[in-house]
């Protein structure tokens, strides 16, 4: 159930917790890689790294090689601890214009959160990207 604040949707009970949970792996992994690799699980995250200097552009390739594999694995392991087969094709479709767009501001709201909060409270990052 969701309680509504000034417009805004709040989690609250199983909701809530479960969104929290599943934040603290993701916050985990980047407060333990950022400092080894900037953390970067998202080949546009590389991309716009590498446009900004920040990044090699040679180096993008092999990111995005890292960033691939861990996503496989990432796939297998979760299917895997939920007792499913380590791979399986899909059941639903997920293709269109609404869930590329989807893909293309979910994308955005991360590059600048992350270049945001990179230039005013980089401490920050990983609480506010996971």
């Amino acid at each position: 159930m969701n309680a509504h604040t000034k417009g805004r949707a709040i989690a609250s009970g199983p909701d809530r917790r479960r969104s929290t949970q599943e934040r603290r792996p993701r916050r985990a992994l980047i407060l333990a890689f950022g400092g080894i690799s900037g953390a970067h699980f998202n080949p546009v995250v590389s991309l716009v790294s590498a446009a900004a200097g920040e990044l090699p552009a040679a180096a993008v390739v092999a990111y995005a090689a890292g960033q691939f594999g861990g996503a496989v694995a990432g796939v297998v392991s979760a299917n895997l601890m939920f007792g499913e087969p380590a791979v399986a094709w899909s059941q639903h479709a997920r293709s269109g214009l609404p869930q590329a767009f989807g893909e293309v501001v979910a994308t955005f709201g991360l590059v600048a959160t992350i270049i945001g909060c990179a230039r005013h409270r980089p401490d920050a990052v990983p609480f506010a990207v996971a």
